[in-house]
């Protein structure tokens, strides 16, 4: 089948992906072409793979990327300088960080990089690792798997002298969307801003780094490209940079496919002026309006009330965040004492993360909203259902 017969299945008949030998449907859909919807399924939502951006890119196989297959055959243990040209074009169009005068450090991911910071901020002792809750769950698994001497994972505000703490400031925040700011003073700070981008948040300027400071991007919440698992950092202090690179290095570098991946598809946003952008805006403020309204006639669940409007220095408009993630909260702790279980339970249900995951309680799940378009309707048509009970 041809790569045309392939988008049209997709976009005009199909309910699923076609592979070259077989066919995998969406959540929620079964039978030979997935024409049958099943709407007693569990749809899962406790993901934050970006398939949101799937059909984007299918129509826009000119982004693609060809390599021969003599091409790039050793080991990368540096990043291929087009790339970091096309992270510094990407942040100076969209005006939400400075690289100049900065280091561009790369990882697998920015989840390579968070451990990578956490070794080159914890140079003098023990260091305690701290993030105000809810704070994404990942963290203190960063935190608590080396088990090392240099740092470890700290619940609460922790004691002591700034200069031996490392705070993680999520900005937006994931799970909740909330625009973040640092507590605690004179501490080494890692800013994860994997979702300051105009699809999720009003661009009111570039983020602030401070010389001990790092800041946290990643490809897969800009263009949906999760699985090439390229996450790049912002560092002022040359020593640090070297030491997250070499931790990075030690890890077995980055590889050469992904960054030529990477290239491309920054490459093509960049010549569009950012058209991804209004894309995915338009289908995460619609989500939004949708989750709203469900939430409106509920008694049984509320969603995290969104930062106000604020003038969107990328669009020119004032409006609301549009986060990726909606933190429901069930507000009847004696019908409903664990959000988890009530959402999932049963058949039709909706799996996501429990609340105590990212520090907060069990009257608390996140639910993603970054799955295809056909998927996020499930899950709606679920909520309202729910809300009705």
């Amino acid at each position: 089948m041809s790569s045309a017969d392939v988008v049209e299945g997709i976009n005009e008949s199909w309910n699923g992906i076609i592979y070259a030998q077989s066919c995998s449907c969406y959540q929620c859909r079964a039978g030979p072409r997935c024409e049958n919807e099943v709407m007693d399924c569990e749809l899962d939502a406790s993901s934050g793979t970006p398939l949101l951006f799937e059909d984007f890119w299918l129509n826009h196989p000119e982004a693609h990327t060809h390599i021969e297959a003599h091409d790039h055959l050793g080991y990368a243990f540096s990043h291929h300088p087009a790339l970091e040209s096309a992270i510094r074009g990407i942040h100076a169009m969209v005006g939400n960080a400075i690289t100049e005068g900065r280091e561009v450090v790369l990882g697998i991911g920015s989840s390579q990089l968070i451990s990578a910071a956490m070794f080159a901020l914890s140079t003098s002792g023990a260091t305690n690792i701290y993030a105000e809750a809810p704070y994404y769950n990942a963290y203190k698994s960063y935190a608590s798997f080396w088990n090392t001497s240099r740092f470890q994972w700290s619940g609460e505000v922790p004691d002591g002298n700034g200069s031996s703490i490392i705070e993680i400031i999520t900005s937006p925040n994931n799970p909740d969307g909330r625009l973040r700011k640092p507590h605690i003073p004179g501490a080494k700070r890692i800013y994860d801003h994997a979702y300051y981008w105009p699809h999720y948040t009003p661009i009111t300027g570039p983020v602030a780094y401070g010389d001990t400071d790092v800041a946290l991007f990643t490809l897969s919440k800009l263009t949906g490209h999760a699985g090439s698992r390229v996450g790049w950092a912002i560092v002022t202090d040359p020593n640090v940079a070297e030491r997250m690179r070499a931790f990075c290095t030690a890890a077995g570098g980055i590889v050469n496919e992904n960054q030529l991946r990477a290239i491309s598809v920054l490459e093509h946003t960049i010549s569009t002026q950012g058209e991804i952008f209004e894309y995915g805006y338009q289908h995460m403020r619609g989500r939004w309006d949708r989750l709203q309204a469900i939430a409106a006639k509920s008694q049984r669940f509320v969603f995290q009330a969104l930062e106000a409007d604020q003038l969107d220095n990328w669009f020119g408009t004032r409006h609301a965040p549009s986060p990726a993630y909606v933190f429901v909260q069930c507000v009847d702790t004696v019908r409903d004492p664990d959000c988890y279980a009530t959402l999932s339970s049963g058949p039709g249900g909706i799996k996501g993360r429990p609340g105590q995951l990212f520090g907060s309680t069990p009257d608390y799940v996140r639910l993603e909203l970054l799955m295809r378009p056909e998927e996020f309707e499930v899950m709606a048509t679920k909520l309202d259902r729910l809300a009705g009970q």
